[in-house]
């Protein structure tokens, strides 16, 4: 009888342990789940080679985005540096965006972006929110993938407005019809990232061509054909991004602005 007892007792004090560490879970135990899971992001990066077929590259880069979304995931990333994620894996490139706040909610870019953009190569931008030193969300807001377009991002910034948080993000672009910057902007609704409809005051000036889409509005200049070896180049500025023309030498030959007004661009 005393032996059942016991085990009855036993049995009970293990179960309020199991209960307790359920609901309060240890420093040491939340730190297995980020090892583990950057383990994983690493595994997937291992298996990533430049001399994939375009589809198998393309198809790798979409398990190592979903591997770092879960990293994301942590309290631990809110405070890692680029190679504490990605080790010595000199394939890829990671950097994080400031801090933009949100009453008691903070919210960064992180950009994943190939050293290497062969075709099927993925640039994939993420946010990831805070409250206090807990990571509250994560998720995959934007993607650039390699094809008979090609580019890079070069703005990519969570912005205020009167209305609240804007995400923008600038693509410079070489297609078929010429060199371009491409520009997405989200807007903060309920703790998720939505994408903006594009707005109406946007209008081009002199050589600079501005053109809506069902998701962006692009931005090229008659100067800037396919095979021509004139450039442009994308700066912030203004409390808005400057796009400027530049010729072979790199020496801008015109300019153009555009800045967000009361919730909507506007090309200057």
């Amino acid at each position: 009888m005393m032996f059942t007892g016991f085990r009855l007792y036993l049995s009970a004090v293990l179960l309020v342990a199991a209960i307790c560490l359920s609901l309060f879970p240890g420093k040491a135990l939340a730190g297995d789940a980020f090892s583990e899971k950057v383990a994983a992001l690493r595994a997937e990066l291992s298996g990533y080679r430049d001399s994939l077929p375009a589809k198998e590259r393309h198809d790798a880069g979409k398990r190592i985005n979903a591997a770092l979304l879960e990293v994301l995931w942590e309290a631990e990333s809110l405070e890692a540096n680029p190679g504490d994620i990605l080790g010595d894996d000199g394939r890829f490139g990671l950097s994080f965006g400031n801090w933009a706040g949100a009453g008691e909610r903070q919210y960064r870019l992180v950009i994943l972006r190939p050293n290497e953009m062969d075709a099927g190569a993925t640039t994939s931008v993420f946010s990831q929110a805070r409250r206090g030193g807990r990571a509250i969300s994560a998720e995959k807001v934007h993607t650039l993938s390699q094809g008979a377009v090609t580019g890079d991002i070069a703005f990519s910034e969570i912005v205020g407005s009167g209305s609240g948080l804007l995400l923008v993000i600038a693509e410079k672009l070489c297609g078929p019809e010429g060199k371009y910057v491409s520009v997405y902007t989200r807007k903060l609704e309920k703790g998720k990232w939505r994408e903006e409809l594009n707005p109406p005051k946007l209008k081009g000036r002199g050589q600079w061509t501005a053109r809506t889409g069902d998701r962006s509005f692009s931005i090229s200049h008659a100067a800037l054909g396919r095979q021509s070896e004139n450039d442009l180049e994308v700066r912030a500025g203004r409390g808005g991004i400057e796009i400027l023309a530049v010729d072979k030498a790199d020496m801008p030959f015109d300019n153009t602005w555009i800045g967000l007004a009361e919730g909507a661009w506007v090309i200057k």
